[in-house]
């Protein structure tokens, strides 16, 4: 479904550049993200992911641009033992995702603010303790097979191929089951939500020669 969806904005990118006179770019980004789960008890962007993809670009006016891209990404949360401090439990949520992030972006000299919505499919998902991986039948969380998110970040050009960009992006409906009681944690918890800080390289192979449109033609 993912690729399918992804092949579509593509060939909607393609008629709406054709016909406005936009050029097109394609890159890739790769990079770590921080994440952990809201509403699964544990606190901190402790999990680190790896996030790596294509991606292709245009710009409608000098200022204004989409870009659409497809990504696989880690997530998920730890809440790491402390024995110092008289703490040996500990918890860990993997998941692994591949995501299309749909992103509108404007750009500013050397930045490039985006904004925009990413539509992920769940691959894997595992959870362990400190006692080891917990099967799928004694785990407090049941994770959905698809996961809506919304995005903010801002890119930084540092040459004609090169960027960094960072990017906080959160789900906007659960991504696991109901609220759930946990008494060790004294609380409810569930209806969880991916939050992630992502932090990457980008670059660009391919660079069209087209001119975009100047936004003072509008």
């Amino acid at each position: 479904m993912i690729r399918l969806l992804f092949i579509a904005v593509l060939i909607s990118f393609s008629f709406l550049g054709q016909s406005q006179g936009t050029r097109f770019n394609a890159g890739i980004r790769g990079g770590v993200a921080g994440t952990q789960i809201a509403g699964d008890g544990y606190k901190g962007f402790d999990k680190a992911g790896v996030i790596a993809g294509p991606y292709v670009s245009t710009q409608f006016t000098d200022k204004f641009g989409a870009k659409l891209e497809m990504l696989y990404i880690q997530k998920g949360s730890w809440d790491p033992a402390d024995p110092e401090k008289g703490k040996f439990e500990s918890y860990r949520i993997n998941l692994s995702y591949i995501e299309l992030p749909v992103m509108a972006t404007y750009k500013l000299g050397k930045f490039n603010w985006e904004t925009g919505v990413s539509f992920g499919t769940l691959l894997s998902s595992s959870q362990e303790d400190e006692n080891g991986p917990i099967s799928e039948q004694m785990a407090f969380l049941e994770f959905n097979d698809f996961e809506l998110a919304v995005n903010l970040g801002l890119t930084y050009s540092l040459s004609d191929r090169f960027a960094v960009n960072v990017r906080y992006s959160r789900s906007f409906l659960p991504i696991a089951n109901e609220v759930i009681f946990r008494p060790r944690f004294g609380g409810f918890f569930g209806g969880s939500y991916n939050t992630v800080a992502q932090f990457t390289i980008n670059y660009e192979f391919l660079k069209s020669d087209r001119a975009p449109v100047d936004s003072a033609t509008y």
